[in-house]
């Protein structure tokens, strides 16, 4: 497996409800993307294509936001510079077209223990 940390950014200010994209990377940072909230889809046609997300959870940013907001932890800045958390993932490559691609997914159901960077 491997140690992601996903760290949300802190609100603006107390008003702020926008769902900010979440960055994600590994200690080494070899792998290092964001996490955006997907708008769930509002009358949903039966021939549209699954997406897999059954609950219209923001796809996963949900589920991730609320491990970081229920266990998270604060970085240097305290507060001010967000919150984050540690997840076990793994790396999965396809092939399509000749292309390959790294699908990284994440387990949600624990967190990883919090690590020292």
């Amino acid at each position: 497996a491997i140690i992601v940390k996903i760290q949300m950014a802190a609100p603006m200010n107390e008003l702020d409800t926008v769902k900010h994209p979440m960055l994600l990377y590994d200690q080494s940072r070899q792998y290092k993307t964001f996490v955006h909230y997907v708008e769930p889809k509002e009358n949903k046609n039966k021939d549209d294509e699954d997406d897999g997300n059954k609950d219209d959870d923001g796809g996963g940013y949900m589920k991730l936001a609320r491990w970081i907001d229920k266990a998270g932890v604060t970085g240097e800045l305290g507060q001010t510079g967000g919150t984050k958390a540690y997840f076990y993932s793994r790396l999965t490559k396809t092939t399509t077209n000749k292309n390959v691609n790294d699908i990284l997914s994440i387990y949600i159901q624990e967190l990883a223990p919090p690590q020292d960077w």
